[in-house]
This record gives structure tokens, C-alpha cells and sequence, in this order.
């Protein structure tokens, strides 16, 4: 690819290719870090799409570890005091950039009080990284575009593995994860043609819907916001239960919802909800994961990756035609994918610092 500047496309479809390399990084990392305390609260501090890639693993990590998992964004653990910090006894903040300010700010107090501080970044020369707490660095640096695909699937990648990591005291493998790479080549390489088809129907909508349950409400609020950064549409992620009890009424019927299912229960509920939904006028589709076999009229005629020994890797799965359409809706707009529509937004409020900059 040398002689132009690559895309947020390159790095879509790149993601599988990147897999292994991701995975070798992290798992030789994983073998020198110390244990976490066994008792207690672990919290997990980051924003935009590291807050994703937390809220996604939050589950997995609290079975492995055994602790009480929360995911907060940086303001909301640094407006936390007295009885709040009682059980706290470890941290682990996230930033691709390593530049979030507000990050930056939630380790240094995390290393304050003394608590165990694992970093998790992609720039070794960052301010997050700089600081003197445990490190796990994503080997994707070269990820220059706005809207980051490569860092959120480096992001879950690690994250699962620290699972496995604290899970089992020894390697960070994950079961399953070399069986599901061909698998997953062939979905990236399937929704790209699936996003292109369906942007042209989204012409006019208003605005994208993005459901999912669990885990998936992590997917849920990353691929929303693919969308929002690469797109510039305006786009509403909720919990899919939740958005059953008042949210729909502000759909139109220029709104598109979509579904993320990865059980039977999550499915027959989408269903449900896209169902009645139909019945007003709103499309709807369902991305299927579960393996369940429970068919429905609006399910997304994609090659899922089935069900695998590590089950958590459907996450990487979600993400994926989102990633793709939040691609083709800008072209579609008229818009470049690689500019955000607002760029410098976040340093403009003040919450982001350029990589590799002074905190």
C-alpha cells in the first residue's frame, strides 16, 4: 500500500490480517504482569471508543477476575470520593490515543491512592503511556485516521486476553481464536458489499438506531458511533429492553434500527421488537449472532463466525458491518470518511491532547 495514503477502508478490512500480530503483542505482554488484588472493586476508565471496547469486556473481565467490574468514563471516576473508593483496588484505563486528558488524569489519581494501574494504549510515548503504572501497548500505531476500527478490535483483542490472563494465571491465549480469523476474514470482506448496498437505501434517513444486549451493548454504542464519526448521521444507541419502553416513539420512518443479538432469548426479543416496529412503518434489521437457528424476515444475510470457544469474539464480529456502513453512508453523503465533521472537536473541549504529546 506504499504510495498512498491509506483509508479507513484499509483499515476494515485489514482488521483480520492484523489479528495475529495483535495477539502475539498482547500475549507476550500479558506474561509479565502481575496478578490483581482478589478481592475488591476493578474499575475500567476510558472514553469515546476505549469506553466502548470496556463496556463490551466488562462481563468477561468480572468472571475472570472475580471482582466487582465497573466501567466509568475518566469524569465520573475523578468525581468519586470518600466510601465511593472504599473497595477500589485496581484500574485499568484505555486510550488508543494515549492523549485523552481526562485518561491521563483518572491513572495518575488511580497511582495516587495507590491503586494497581494497568494502562492499555497504542503509543508507548504518549502521556498515558509515559506514566509509571503497568502497560499493555496495541500495536496500532499506524492507525492515522479519525474514527478508529483497527484500535477498537486491538482494544477487545487485549482485554479478552487479561480476562484469560487473570482467568487461568497463565498465558493470555484465547480457545478457539485461530479457528475463528477465517471465519471473520470472510464477514469483513462480505459487509463491506452488504453496507454498500444498504447506504443507497439510506438516502434520507434521519437517523441510525443501534440495540444490543450484555456484552453487545458495548457493540451497540461502537458501531453508533462509527457511524456519527465517519458519517456525520445522527444515530441512538440503547440497551434493546430499555428501548422498548418509550424509545421507539421517537423513531420516524426514516429511521433505520438494528438489532444485536447473541442468544436465544436477546433474538426472539429483536424479533419481537423489529416486528412491531415493521408494523409502524420502521425498517429494521438484525444482526444474528447466537447460532440459535431462529429465523426472522429481518435478519442480515451475512456469513456470522458460529459460536466458538471463546464466545466473546462476536464482539469483534458486531462491530464490523457498522464499521463498513458508517464508510459508506459518508461516501454516499458526499462526505470524507477519514475527516471527522468536526475535527479538533475534542481538543477544542479540552479533553484530547495530540498522541504522543506533553499531558
Amino acid at each position: 500500500m506504499s504510495g498512498r495514503t491509506r483509508t479507513i477502508a484499509d483499515f476494515i478490512a485489514g482488521q483480520p490480517d492484523a489479528i495475529g500480530e495483535i495477539a502475539d503483542a498482547v500475549e507476550a505482554q500479558l506474561a509479565d504482569l502481575p496478578p490483581l488484588p482478589a478481592e475488591g472493586e476493578l474499575h475500567l476508565i476510558g472514553s469515546g471508543t476505549s469506553f466502548n471496547a470496556l463496556l463490551a469486556a466488562e462481563q468477561r473481565l468480572s468472571q475472570a477476575s472475580g471482582l466487582q467490574v465497573r466501567t466509568l468514563p475518566p469524569l465520573a471516576f475523578l468525581d468519586q470520593r470518600g466510601p465511593a473508593l472504599t473497595r477500589l483496588r485496581a484500574l485499568v484505563v484505555l486510550s488508543h490515543s494515549g492523549a485523552s486528558t481526562t485518561s491521563v488524569a483518572a491513572a495518575r489519581r488511580g497511582i495516587e491512592l495507590g491503586l494497581r494501574t494497568i494502562v492499555v494504549t497504542g503509543h508507548a510515548d504518549s502521556p498515558l503511556g509515559a506514566l509509571a503504572a503497568d502497560r499493555i501497548l496495541l500495536p496500532v500505531q499506524d492507525e492515522t485516521v479519525g474514527a478508529k476500527t483497527k484500535g477498537y478490535t486491538a482494544s477487545l483483542l487485549a482485554l479478552l486476553m487479561l480476562a484469560r490472563r487473570l482467568e487461568t494465571g497463565a498465558s493470555g491465549a484465547l480457545p478457539g481464536l485461530d479457528a475463528f480469523v477465517p471465519a471473520y476474514r470472510a464477514l469483513v470482506a462480505e459487509a463491506g458489499l452488504w453496507a454498500a448496498g444498504l447506504a443507497a437505501e439510506l438516502a434520507d434517513a434521519d437517523a441510525i438506531a443501534v440495540l444490543g444486549q450484555g456484552r453487545h451493548l458495548g457493540s451497540a454504542h461502537e458501531g453508533a458511533l462509527k457511524i456519527a464519526e465517519i458519517a456525520g448521521l445522527p444515530t441512538l444507541p440503547a440497551e434493546t429492553e430499555d428501548a422498548c419502553h418509550g424509545r421507539f416513539f421517537g423513531y420516524t420512518l426514516r429511521t433505520r434500527a438494528f438489532f444485536i443479538a447473541a442468544s436465544a432469548a436477546q433474538k426472539r426479543l429483536a424479533a419481537t421488537a423489529a416486528d412491531a416496529l415493521a408494523s409502524f412503518g420502521v425498517r429494521a434489521a438484525i444482526a444474528d449472532l447466537s447460532g440459535a437457528g431462529l429465523a426472522s424476515p429481518h435478519d442480515v444475510a451475512l456469513p456470522w463466525p458460529a459460536p466458538s470457544a471463546t464466545p466473546e469474539l462476536d464482539l469483534l464480529a458486531a462491530a464490523v458491518p457498522l464499521q463498513w456502513l458508517g464508510q459508506r453512508l459518508a461516501l454516499q453523503r458526499g462526505r470524507v470518511p477519514e475527516v471527522m465533521p468536526y475535527p479538533g472537536l475534542g481538543m477544542r473541549i479540552g479533553l484530547r491532547g495530540a498522541p504522543g504529546s506533553a499531558p
